[in-house]
């Protein structure tokens, strides 16, 4: 199974802005996306507090095609449900 994992180091990512954050994060789901694999949630969904950036995470990802899994515990990206 095909994992992605975001990573940045603690000091780089409190440098910059929410909107590089932001950023950063959209270029690492896009390429996630391209990859194919299932995004696992770290948080159920009926935790994800609006407004958060993990709300806007989930957001970018349905936008994006992703669906929930059946039992909501993953995003499975478009190119997933192909394989």
């Amino acid at each position: 199974m095909i994992q992605n994992y975001y990573q940045t180091p603690q000091a780089l990512y409190q440098s910059m802005t929410p909107a590089q954050q932001w950023a950063m994060n959209r270029s690492f789901l896009d390429d996630a996306i391209a990859t194919g694999g299932p995004f696992q949630l770290a948080t159920p969904i009926n935790e994800i507090w609006p407004g958060s950036f993990y709300k806007s995470e989930e957001d970018y990802l349905l936008i994006k095609g992703c669906v929930f899994s059946s039992d909501g515990t993953q995003l499975i990206s478009p190119r997933w449900g192909s394989k």
